[in-house]
């Protein structure tokens, strides 16, 4: 309690809930509690006091909807609430009204957002923004926001038209319409009826839609009527609504054990998930973008061809889904244009870079020119990609299997690497690599539409450096 002397936490508070009591000795399961608890108490006491002296925001606050009465209708909804109310009269023995802590608690629930306390992402809290907290909910929403700097920036993922309503997807955008729409009449008390949610294809993604057991190319549609049987669009067999929720519910118990650091395991349960519910299916894209987001974070150096392969096919198919149920360029096509990109140059860097053996150390000290700032190369220190040597070598396309390299469009990469960096600037994200990646995809452009020279001899095979701009 001694070092909690900076803002947010302040030497009032401690003295505050060192009213709540505590043990000398306490379990890791006790200090996790304890910390729940603290925060659970911490929240209205903390807009009491900031509302206490700034009638403005007194006023705005009480404003906010907080759904206390929906809750009071739903079996234990306000228990929490509650439980919070007692320890704050009772254990810190001050004189607040229940209702006042039960209005606060719900205007939080029902208007607040997470956001980042630090750079890194670690440690988060929640806060109330009066204009952003204002705009609706849609599934295809229009707008995103970042946090940063203690601001909420609101980012624009397609053209609005003026009069059109700004929206937000306070939900997770790879769940199908049951899932959401109970998870939104859950947290914010309200049934969903946007364009997504009252299509049962969810705009063709079929998203909530079931491969069919009884034929090869059916899926089986959720009716407009939830509690009647699910036909399938190809063999119009039944399937009903008790066997529909019994698979749902199986999946979601087995999907929360998955290890998402697993790749091995996450590849395995894919596999299985797209044979049984199908490739279309949330619980297989949910999943498949968890496996391509970890396999990002590892070297791509280190991957098989097929693999990156693989990668590729993976990104391709999230994409297809992200463009129709979050059309425009919201931050999630940003980032996985730019891992379709990474796999994309991955491949063609290891057909068409040089074979000398270069090490990452010659390298760096080699591209330390003029035309290259310091800075440039500081901020590649851990890269690969950071000097590349191109030869003017045989164009031919490389097989893999059943895949040909010149399945890659170089233009459309650029395109991509492009897009990606100017959607993530709305996260205030700086991609690794990107202008190396650029200059090299650059150069290979230019190499497909200059005449090859014929040359036997490896030895005079010509060299041209590629230097980081």
């Amino acid at each position: 309690r001694d070092e909690a002397t900076s803002d947010p936490h302040t030497q009032e508070e401690c003295q505050i809930l060192s009213q709540y009591g505590f043990k000398e000795k306490l379990t890791v399961e006790e200090k996790l509690s304890m910390i729940r608890t603290f925060n659970a108490l911490l929240t209205p006491l903390r807009v009491l006091k900031e509302i206490a002296t700034n009638p403005q925001k007194a006023e705005l606050l009480w404003a906010f909807e907080d759904n206390v009465e929906k809750r009071k209708q739903i079996p234990n909804g306000l228990e929490k609430e509650y439980k919070v109310a007692k320890l704050i009269q009772e254990q810190l023995q001050l004189d607040i009204e229940t209702n006042k802590i039960l209005r606060i608690s719900g205007i939080y629930e029902s208007n607040s957002f997470e956001v980042p306390l630090s750079d890194n992402q670690k440690h988060r809290g929640c806060a109330i923004f009066s204009t952003v907290c204002m705009m609706n909910h849609s599934c295809t929403f229009n707008v995103q926001i970042a946090f940063f700097d203690g601001l909420a920036h609101v980012w624009a993922t397609q053209d609005i038209p003026s009069g059109s309503p700004i929206t937000l997807n306070y939900s997770q955008l790879f769940l199908g319409t049951p899932a959401r729409r109970c998870a939104l009449a859950k947290s914010k008390l309200f049934l969903c009826q946007c364009l997504r949610c009252m299509d049962p294809t969810e705009l063709g993604t079929h998203l909530s839609s079931v491969k069919c057991p009884k034929c090869d190319t059916g899926l089986l549609v959720p009716p407009a009527n939830r509690k009647e049987p699910w036909p399938c669009c190809s063999c119009k067999t039944s399937i009903s609504i008790s066997t529909i929720e019994m698979l749902t519910n199986l999946t979601a118990t087995f999907m929360a054990k998955v290890d998402k650091n697993n790749v091995s395991c996450m590849k395995k349960i894919l596999s299985m998930m797209e044979q049984h519910l199908g490739a279309q299916n949330s619980t297989s894209v949910e999943l498949k973008h968890h496996l391509v987001t970890r396999i990002m974070k590892e070297p791509l150096q280190e991957l098989s061809t097929d693999d990156l392969w693989s990668l590729i096919d993976m990104t391709e198919s999230l994409l297809k889904v992200v463009n129709l149920v979050a059309p425009g360029k919201p931050f999630i096509r940003g980032h996985i244009l730019l891992y379709h990109a990474r796999a994309s140059h991955e491949l063609l860097f290891r057909h068409y870079c040089d074979e000398n053996n270069h090490t990452i150390d010659t390298l760096l000290s080699e591209t330390r020119t003029e035309n290259c700032p310091n800075e440039t190369i500081k901020e590649c220190e851990n890269s690969m990609f950071s000097r590349v040597i191109l030869s003017e070598r045989d164009m031919e396309p490389v097989l893999y299997k059943d895949r040909k390299l010149d399945e890659i469009n170089i233009s459309e990469l650029l395109q991509q690497i492009q897009e990606s960096r100017i959607i993530l600037k709305g996260e205030r994200r700086r991609p690794k690599d990107t202008r190396v990646l650029e200059a090299f995809l650059t150069r290979l452009l230019q190499k497909q539409n200059e005449p090859r020279s014929i040359c036997n001899n490896s030895k005079n095979t010509h060299t041209t450096e590629l230097t980081i701009i």
